[in-house]
């Protein structure tokens, strides 16, 4: 994470003040205790190889990065990231600049004006959401079992009926993918793994 973010700062020649205030705050905020999967080591390690493999724009990197700034499994924290996002354009002189917008626009801020590529953007950020589904079986292992730990506030049979409803569902849409680049790496293995976990809960 901390290399990606160097990098897109400097490309768009953000201050090195707001670039290293910035990822301290990033840094810290995922590294918080209670990230047991969405943290830097687990899910954004995941996602940084498909960021770079996939040649990600600046744009979609920012948002893959503040996307899960502020995290807490009871709620959506959207509003929180948009304006953790905000407060860094700011300080980064780049509250009016359209790269501001664009990536407000992708962490879920309601912008009706239509953008250049958004669309295709949007698509590759939910597609790396969804990555895990079709890692290693290893991975995907590690994956649900920190994923509960983060879901502790529900009991084991909530938290089983909860998983299998949206395991369920990815099962019954024709593609779990949108984009070519994820869908042709990952569809089968997302399918095996899914089918295999909803085995594993229904026992």
């Amino acid at each position: 994470m901390e290399n990606l973010w160097l990098e897109v700062c400097s490309r768009q020649k953000i201050n090195q003040n707001a670039t290293q205030e910035w990822l301290g705050k990033i840094l810290r905020n995922y590294s918080q205790d209670e990230r047991a999967y969405h943290n830097q080591n687990d899910m954004f390690a995941h996602k940084e190889k498909y960021l770079r493999e996939g040649k990600a724009s600046d744009s979609v990197i920012l948002a893959a990065i503040f996307q899960y700034y502020s995290f807490d499994p009871k709620r959506d924290s959207h509003t929180e990231n948009c304006q953790a996002f905000r407060e860094f354009l700011a300080e980064a002189s780049l509250a009016e600049a359209p790269l501001g917008k664009y990536v407000r626009k992708l962490l879920g801020e309601n912008i009706a004006e239509d953008l250049e590529g958004f669309d295709e953007d949007a698509q590759f950020l939910q597609d790396l959401d969804l990555a895990i589904l079709g890692g290693s079986p290893e991975e995907y292992k590690n994956y649900t079992e920190l994923l509960q730990k983060e879901y502790k506030h529900l009991n084991t049979d909530s938290y089983k009926s909860t998983r299998l409803k949206i395991l369920k569902t990815f099962l019954t849409i024709p593609r779990i993918y949108s984009t070519n680049f994820f869908r042709e790496r990952l569809e089968e293995s997302a399918r095996r793994n899914i089918k295999k976990e909803i085995e594993e809960l229904k026992a």
